[in-house]
C-alpha cells in the first residue's frame, strides 16, 4: 500500500521530486565544498530552501525530510570538523534548527491544505450556485463556478469560466448597486434579481457575496424562479378571490340594506302589537349580519402585504391629530421606537385610541409608552378613565363580543398577530383602562 501510494507521488509530482532533489544535492554539495575552504558559517542557510520546499509540497513527509537533511550535514561536519567541539554544537543546532522549521512548515502546509479542502467541498457540493469572479471596472469577470451555478444557467461545464457577468445579469443600475455595496461593506446579501440563462430564458435569483481581497469575491446564487412563479400564482388567485368576495359582499349588503328599508316602512305601518317585536328583531338581525359583514371586508387583505417596520411615533401622531380639538388629551413618548408589523397597523393605535376616549367615561387623558424587557417591547396605551371590568377583560377581545362596526379589539388582535405582537388589557377598574401589546425579540428598533 505504501509502495503503490509513493509511486503515484513520484507519478504526479515529478517536477517538485526533481526541484528539491536539486537544491538538497545543490545545498549539500555547497558545503562540502565550504568545508574544504573552511567556511561553515554562511552555506549551511542553503538548506532551508529544500526543506521548505519539502514540507510545503509534501507536508506528511516534512518532518522526516528535514530530520534526513539536518542529519546529513552534520554527518559532512563531523568528517570535517576533526573533533572540535565548538563546531560540532554549532552543527547539531543547526541541524535541529532546520528540523523543527521542516516541522513547522509541514504543520502549516497541512492546515492549508485541510482548509483548501474544505473549502473546495463546500464550493463544489453547494445547493447554492457560487462563483469566484474578479472585478473589472463597473463588471465582474467569473473566474471559477461550481456545477450548481452552471445548472442554474444552462451552461457547460466549465463553459462560464472567463465570462462576464453582465452577459447574464444584464441590468446594469442594479448589477452597480449590488457591486458598490459589495466593494464598500465587504459583502451584499439576498439580492433579488432577474438573470439571463446561457439559452436566452430568464431566470430569478438571490444574489449574496462576499469579498475575498480588493478585485476577488465570492458570488452565490440561488434560483427562487418557482418560488416567484409560485407567490405570482398566489397573488393572483388572491386577486380573484378579493374581486369575488368584494362582489358576494356588496351584493349581500345590497340586499341587507333593502330589507332593513323594507321593514322600516312596515315599523311606520300599524302593525299589531304581537308583529312589532318580531319586526325589531329582524332589523337587529340584519344590522348584525351588516356588521359582520363590514368586519369581513377590513379583514379582506389582512396578511397579504408582507410586513414591514414602522415608526410608532409618525403613526400615533396621525391618529392624535384626529383628536387634537377634541376634551381628552393624547400624548405618546415613542421617538425612535419602529416596530415590525402588518400594514394595519395604524388602524390598531387609531382604534385603541378611538376607544379609550368613547368608552372611557370621564376620561382626560390618554397616555402612550413603552419599555423594553428581556423577552421583548412592551406598548402601553393607558387612560385615566373608568377602565374594563374585570369579569369582561378577556371577552373584548372575542369575535362574540363585537357590538359595533368596523376596526374592533378582535381586529386589532388579528392584525398584530401576523407578526406575532399579543395585546392584552392589564388595567385596574375604576382607575383607568390599559392596552398592552407585546412585540417579540427581533420585531423592535430604537433607531
Amino acid at each position: 500500500m505504501a509502495a503503490a501510494r509513493l509511486g503515484a507521488i513520484l507519478r504526479k509530482d515529478t517536477g517538485w521530486i526533481l526541484l528539491i532533489a536539486g537544491t538538497g544535492t545543490f545545498a549539500l554539495l555547497a558545503n562540502i565544498f565550504g568545508l574544504f575552504l573552511d567556511i561553515s558559517t554562511v552555506l549551511p542557510h542553503l538548506f532551508y530552501i529544500p526543506v521548505i520546499l519539502a514540507a510545503y509540497r509534501f507536508p506528511r513527509y516534512g518532518l522526516l525530510f528535514a530530520a534526513g537533511i539536518g542529519s546529513a550535514y552534520f554527518l559532512v561536519l563531523l568528517f570535517f570538523a576533526d573533533g572540535d567541539a565548538l563546531v560540532l554544537l554549532s552543527g547539531g543546532v543547526r541541524a535541529t534548527v532546520l528540523t523543527i522549521i521542516g516541522g513547522i512548515i509541514a504543520k502549516l502546509s497541512v492546515s492549508l491544505t485541510e482548509q483548501k479542502e474544505r473549502y473546495r467541498g463546500l464550493f463544489d457540493n453547494a445547493e447554492a450556485g457560487a462563483a469566484v469572479v474578479t472585478v473589472d471596472g463597473s463588471d465582474f469577470i467569473i473566474e471559477e463556478a461550481n456545477y450548481r451555478l452552471e445548472q442554474t444557467l444552462k451552461a457547460a461545464g466549465g463553459g462560464l469560466e472567463g465570462q462576464r457577468l453582465s452577459l447574464f445579469w444584464d441590468d446594469a443600475a442594479g448589477r452597480n448597486a449590488f457591486a458598490s455595496r459589495v466593494l464598500t461593506d465587504g459583502a451584499g446579501y439576498s439580492h433579488e434579481a432577474r438573470w439571463k440563462r446561457t439559452d436566452g430564458a430568464p431566470v430569478d435569483v438571490l444574489v449574496s457575496a462576499g469579498r475575498i481581497s480588493a478585485s476577488v469575491s465570492v458570488i452565490t446564487v440561488i434560483d427562487i424562479s418557482e418560488k416567484k412563479n409560485a407567490e405570482t400564482a398566489l397573488k393572483n388567485a388572491n386577486k380573484e378571490l378579493n374581486v369575488l368576495s368584494r362582489l358576494t359582499r356588496d351584493d349581500l349588503m345590497g340586499r341587507i340594506d333593502a330589507a332593513i328599508s323594507i321593514l322600516g316602512k312596515v315599523q311606520q305601518k300599524n302593525v299589531s302589537p304581537h308583529a312589532a317585536p318580531l319586526v325589531t328583531l329582524l332589523e337587529a338581525m340584519f344590522a348584525s349580519i351588516r356588521r359582520r359583514l363590514e368586519l369581513a371586508a377590513s379583514l379582506q387583505d389582512l396578511g397579504t402585504r408582507p410586513p414591514s417596520w414602522q415608526p410608532v411615533q409618525a403613526i400615533l401622531d396621525a391618529a392624535i391629530a384626529r383628536h387634537a380639538k377634541g376634551p381628552v388629551a393624547v400624548r405618546a413618548w415613542t421617538e425612535r421606537l419602529e416596530i415590525y408589523a402588518d400594514g394595519h397597523l395604524p388602524e390598531v393605535f387609531s382604534n385603541l385610541i378611538d376607544n379609550a376616549v368613547r368608552y372611557g367615561k370621564d376620561i382626560s387623558e390618554v397616555v402612550v409608552t413603552y419599555h423594553v424587557l428581556p423577552d421583548g417591547l412592551e406598548i402601553i396605551v393607558e387612560d385615566d378613565g373608568c377602565g374594563v371590568m374585570p369579569e369582561v377583560k378577556e371577552s373584548i377581545f372575542e369575535y362574540d363580543s363585537m357590538k359595533h362596526s368596523g376596526f374592533g379589539l378582535f381586529v386589532d388582535c388579528q392584525i398584530l398577530g401576523v407578526t406575532g405582537i399579543s395585546l392584552s388589557e392589564t388595567g385596574e377598574y375604576g382607575s383607568g383602562a390599559r392596552f398592552v401589546l407585546h412585540v417579540p425579540r427581533g420585531r423592535y428598533r430604537i433607531r
